[in-house]
């Protein structure tokens, strides 16, 4: 399978794609990342989480040449929304969410913490785009270590825990940390990988 490209520059997400993928059967002779092909997407995206998933993997195959095109197999992108359900948000603006979290807002130890993931794969030269989406719950730990944002780190996964567990995920070894995102994405998740290995 030629290389996969992941629309991110974020290399936390860059890995936890990968993880996730391999997991389900996924093996390319590559991935790519934005910063691989010296792309920098700094376009807002709009609307809802699987919307701005589809804008960033646009955004991506816009940015590639026609020869660069028949080089990928696909170019995968995916965006996160915040679910705190006992306040019943959901939102997209996830870093501004994750800032007032991490400042003590919203919610508290213990408290429900999902997330909702979409995908959207666009299958290269053609041009196809297939997408899903699946949520995956997590509890809050609280953050007594008094961690900011870090551009281009998932700070969240240090104050986060799989339900039932009082190890950050970010402390858990990557099986175990991909093992429990896909037991909740695979369902979404195969159908379009089921596609793209029939290219």
């Amino acid at each position: 399978m030629k290389p996969i490209v992941i629309a991110t520059g974020n290399m936390d997400k860059f890995q936890q794609t990968i993880h996730i993928l391999i997991s389900l059967g996924i093996n390319p002779d590559s991935f790519l990342s934005l910063n691989d092909l010296n792309i920098v997407n700094d376009e807002p995206e709009t609307g809802g989480v699987l919307d701005r998933a589809k804008q960033k993997a646009l955004i991506c195959v816009s940015k590639l040449s026609q020869k660069d095109r028949l080089k990928y197999h696909c170019v995968l992108a995916n965006d996160v929304a915040t679910i705190l359900p006992t306040l019943n948000i959901e939102t997209t603006e996830s870093k501004r969410i994750a800032a007032e979290i991490l400042a003590g807002k919203h919610i508290k130890r213990g408290d429900p913490m999902n997330y909702t993931y979409a995908y959207a794969l666009i299958l290269l030269p053609d041009g196809e785009m297939l997408t899903a989406q699946a949520e995956v719950p997590f509890v809050y730990l609280g953050n007594p270590d008094n961690l900011t944002l870090i551009q281009g780190q998932n700070t969240m996964s240090r104050v986060k825990a799989i339900p039932g567990q009082n190890v950050p995920h970010s402390q858990l070894p990557i099986q175990v940390e991909t093992s429990h995102r896909v037991k909740y994405l695979a369902e979404a998740l195969i159908p379009i990988l089921e596609r793209m290995r029939q290219l």
